[in-house]
């Protein structure tokens, strides 16, 4: 990674909406980009599924099977591609991403949806920051409990640890689906929680070029709400 080739693309404010790396090697090299911004967080379970003990998880984590990551698709306008050397040399050249002649929305109503896919998103972010932050708690409760000598004093601290993960995993069912193992038909064998429901509504608003529907619009506002809660 330290001898790659860093690729930016900016909007017109000067935000960055893309990060890439790219190889060094001599001679001419592509690298490609589809038009969509930095994917959301990654959820990382530190913990097995309910009720699948069987599935091994290293101390690194394991990403979550059944929360997925959306990139917003870009809407046009101008933008800067800025690629930067290992030497700290840099180069930088304007790019227009024009409008499809055969979409009829209105620019208007284009910005309505991104103006939408990028909230959701940003409630994916954050239901995936719970989602971490809790999972790195519940691996360390486990791995205290794996370690605990067999004494006297194990059976309370044992009733402590087995206390703090179940309020922890109380919260963690809401958010998304704890017994999702990533193998056979889990994802719907029982009912996505928060975290996937906003990933589909996301790639459900990109998925039209048109202002989002009113349904969209009422999920998104329960959604956060249930987020919030």
């Amino acid at each position: 990674d330290k001898d790659s080739v860093t690729i930016t693309i900016s909007d017109a404010s000067g935000a960055v909406v893309r990060t890439m790396k790219g190889p060094v090697n001599a001679g001419t090299t592509r690298v490609y980009w589809n038009l969509r911004g930095d994917l959301t967080r990654q959820a990382k379970l530190r913990t097995s599924p309910e009720y699948a003990p069987w599935v091994n998880v290293q101390l690194s984590g394991r990403d979550a099977p059944g929360v997925g990551r959306v990139g917003l698709l870009m809407p046009p306008g101008r933008y800067t591609v800025r690629l930067t050397a290992p030497s700290g040399r840099t180069e930088s050249q304007p790019l227009t991403i024009l409008k499809d002649p055969n979409v009829a929305a209105s620019d208007a109503e284009l910005a309505e949806n991104v103006a939408l896919a990028k909230e959701v998103m940003r409630n994916l972010d954050e239901a995936v920051t719970m989602i971490n932050s809790m999972e790195s708690v519940r691996g360390q409760l486990a791995a205290l409990d794996a370690t605990i000598a067999d004494d006297t004093t194990r059976n309370d601290l044992a009733a402590s640890i087995d206390s703090l993960d179940m309020k922890l995993r109380a919260v963690e069912r809401r958010l998304f689906q704890t017994r999702v193992t990533g193998r056979g038909q889990d994802l719907i064998r029982s009912p996505a929680g928060i975290a996937e429901q906003l990933e589909f509504l996301a790639n459900s608003v990109q998925s039209s070029d048109h202002a989002p529907t009113a349904a969209q619009r009422e999920v998104s506002a329960l959604l956060r709400d249930q987020l919030n809660a």
